[in-house]
């Protein structure tokens, strides 16, 4: 009726209640990229839809401050995924498992411009770093003889398997384990040889935090 010119004087009216539907559509695509955390997003649907609409500023107001709230959580979020962004792309599995924390911290921790963006990241390296960790493990444990270095090497893989909870069949577990345990008790016997007592206990506080007897 709009578009075809024939709604006479139900023209207008109609054209109101057209706006107004399209209008409430927006609202709630706009509510739903915040409800998502796609803060950025968020905030420009509701501009676009205020700028169109001034009326409806006031209604909308209390998602837009919610919004900046938010966005004051953006200087912090920033630097660790700077710091995640970097770390993820070195070699040596610690630095990818730093960058791994550092995004799950800005995923879950307070919601800021970055929060979807770092849970994007984290999804996509976790399962990449666990072949990597468990591939290590395994080439490890087919080795007849393994060098301290190695060992260490194989059992940090364990220990960050186990420490972030990463899914391993019953197999993969018993390789891991038997890794991190020989390495620990080797470093926790040299320790105590060099009279480093302190740090020797540490080590054996650890291995029977991990692998309770």
């Amino acid at each position: 009726l709009i578009h075809g010119g024939k709604g006479g004087d139900f023209a207008p009216q109609a054209k109101t209640i057209l706006n107004k539907a399209q209008s409430e559509l927006q609202i709630g695509q706009a509510k739903g990229l915040l409800g998502q955390r796609h803060i950025t997003d968020a905030e420009n649907k509701f501009k676009e839809i205020v700028a169109k609409d001034k009326g409806r500023a006031p209604e909308l107001q209390g998602y837009l401050d919610e919004i900046q709230t938010y966005k004051q959580n953006d200087k912090e979020a920033k630097k660790k995924m700077d710091s995640a962004n970097k770390l993820r792309s070195a070699s040596n599995v610690e630095d990818q498992w730093s960058a791994l924390q550092l995004y799950d911290e800005v995923a879950e921790g307070d919601v800021s411009s970055y929060t979807v963006e770092a849970r994007e990241k984290r999804d996509a390296l976790r399962p990449s770093l666990r072949e990597k960790l468990l591939a290590k493990i395994k080439n490890a444990s087919q080795l007849k003889t393994i060098s301290s270095d190695s060992l260490k090497e194989a059992a940090t893989c364990a220990r960050i398997l186990r420490q972030a909870q990463m899914e391993m069949d019953d197999g993969e577990k018993r390789l891991a384990r038997a890794l991190e345990l020989k390495w620990l008790k080797q470093d926790a016997v040299k320790l105590s040889a060099l009279g480093r007592w302190e740090e020797a206990a540490q080590k054996w506080q650890e291995l029977e935090d991990s692998y309770p007897t």
